[in-house]
């Protein structure tokens, strides 16, 4: 078939262009293709290796991010990481974010707290400049699983243990998800569902810890299994357990340790006990005149035949348990005493109480004699020495001269002798322990000082119709008062007054506060100045 003109310049002219067209094609394409790469060349971040990362300091619930994040990161640039529990392509976007701080040489940090133990975080590092944000491929880091062992039972008593556990790291509490301590139990198949956990830490240094158990019942069987418990990204509690261990606490002992401080009227006695103080309902002494074995039923006993009493500890072990003293007063000299250590408790077994008293054996001790000084001054540990005798007195049990205080003058001091003042007086009172005595057939005080050394001080004065002499009067330098009543002027200074206390046996009632009209006539008892 033949074509006229006008058709072949068509089909020429369409040959062309598609000649022309199929030999472009190719350049277009590779053209096309040359500007997606480079586009996306330039969008890509320069980070480098995950190896100029490091994930350091890991524990239970934090870790530190640290490295170059990008090769020409700047220190004014906004950089930082999104971390998230799961590895998918939104943590760019819904990942948490934490900024990074600039340590120098291209090097940022982020620091992570308050994560999950035991747990795998998915991060990656950005990287933000005006509106664009790059990001690095995603890396991951694992915080560490927390054990714990169990330590053997120590300090072992009849109530109670110290337990103790040891951490594989320290922990803090404040961002720690979770919680540690030590369980125990009489029965070792419940020892977590239906134990106790011990409350009370004694010590720790981050990685050991010791509890004290508390509220046992004695000579009895425990189990017990130190414990971790830390929650999951899931909130669920997941629970670490070291060994149970087997313990048997003490049966309760009381010890009576003798005696020290031995004085004229007063002695010092010791007592064990290997239970808390805190522990018992009462504990202390019984003390007694005849050697037998009494309990502390027989105080009080109307058909007891001795005198039996309780004294109470005023001492005891600075960590709470052990040793025990107290100091007995009101002693008699020269006198044979018996005394034993005694603890009392009540434990609830079944719901029902049962009483159970403790005792020590039986010790003894024996109070000092009474040496009652005779002649010369005295040194009673005190700021001045009292004289042995009353001035005009030819021995100690004399009453001698009395005078009234208006005649103060006239009175016969030996060479460097005078009253005592209020402040002596009062002194020879409150520190030094007053009996009252019968010395060769005279009632009157025996006034011991804490070094040992006494004095006696005769009773001056009778009872209206007494034919004896009950209570004493003697004279201080104190100051005058005067008091007006009834157009008469009385007037009063201070005097040592002193009597029998028939409520306290042989103690001695005394003052050195009490006044006295001025030609109440007093016995005189001289003081010396010490050498200085």
């Amino acid at each position: 078939m033949r074509l006229n003109g006008e058709h072949s310049g068509v089909i020429w002219r369409t040959t062309a262009i598609g000649v022309v067209v199929a030999l472009l094609m190719p350049m277009l394409v590779r053209c096309q293709k040359e500007d997606v790469i480079i586009k996306k060349e330039q969008e890509k971040p320069k980070v480098q290796a995950d190896s100029l990362i490091t994930v350091r300091d890991r524990t239970a619930y934090s870790a530190t991010i640290e490295g170059i994040f990008f090769e020409d990161a700047k220190e004014d640039e906004k950089i930082g990481i999104k971390f998230s529990l799961q590895n998918n392509k939104y943590i760019r976007t819904a990942g948490i974010d934490s900024v990074a701080t600039w340590i120098g040489n291209g090097r940022h940090r982020v620091e992570l707290s308050g994560l999950y133990t035991d747990t795998t975080y998915y991060f990656c590092t950005y990287r933000t400049k005006g509106d664009l944000t790059t990001h690095s491929d995603v890396m991951s880091f694992r915080t560490t699983r927390v054990s714990v062992v169990t330590d053997s039972a120590t300090d072992i008593y009849a109530y109670g243990a110290q337990l103790g556990l040891r951490l594989s790291e320290p922990l803090d509490k404040k961002q720690f998800r979770g919680r540690w301590g030590v369980f125990y139990s009489t029965r070792p198949r419940a020892i977590r569902e239906y134990s106790a956990i011990c409350d009370s830490i004694l010590y720790s240094d981050g990685l050991t810890y010791a509890y004290l158990a508390k509220g046992m019942r004695a000579h009895t069987t425990y189990y017990y299994k130190a414990f971790i418990v830390y929650q999951t990204a899931y909130q669920q509690d997941v629970y670490v357990h070291g060994d149970c261990l087997e313990m048997k606490t003490a049966g309760v002992g009381v010890e009576t340790r003798g005696s020290q401080d031995i004085g004229v009227y007063d002695a010092r006695v010791n007592g064990y006990a290997n239970v808390y103080f805190r522990d018992m309902e009462d504990y202390g002494f019984l003390i007694f005149t005849r050697p037998r074995e009494v309990t502390i039923d027989s105080v009080g006993s109307k058909t007891t035949d001795q005198k039996i009493w309780i004294v109470r500890p005023d001492k005891l072990a600075e960590k709470g348990r052990g040793e025990f003293s107290a100091k007995i007063t009101g002693l008699d000299s020269k006198t044979r005493y018996f005394f034993r250590a005694f603890a009392r408790n009540t434990e609830v077994i079944g719901g029902i109480p049962y009483t159970d008293m403790f005792y020590g054996k039986v010790d003894t001790l024996q109070t000092a004699p009474l040496t009652i000084s005779t002649e010369g001054d005295v040194d009673l540990g005190l700021s001045v020495l009292w004289s042995a005798k009353n001035v005009g007195a030819s021995k100690e049990t004399e009453i001698g001269t009395e005078s009234a205080f208006s005649n103060r003058e006239s009175i016969a001091f030996a060479e460097g002798e005078r009253l005592p003042t209020s402040e002596e007086a009062k002194e020879l009172v409150d520190s030094c322990v007053w009996t009252w005595i019968t010395l060769r057939k005279q009632p009157g005080v025996a006034i011991t000082g804490k070094n040992g050394n006494s004095i006696f001080l005769p009773a001056t004065r009778k009872m209206e119709g007494a034919n004896k002499y009950v209570w004493g009067a003697y004279m201080v330098n104190g100051e005058v008062e005067a008091n007006k009543a009834a157009d008469t002027t009385y007037y009063f200074v201070d005097i040592i007054r002193f009597g029998a206390d028939e409520m306290r046996d042989n103690q001695a009632a005394k003052t050195a506060e009490a006044t006295t009209l001025i030609d109440f006539k007093t016995g005189v008892r001289p003081v010396r100045d010490k050498q200085q």
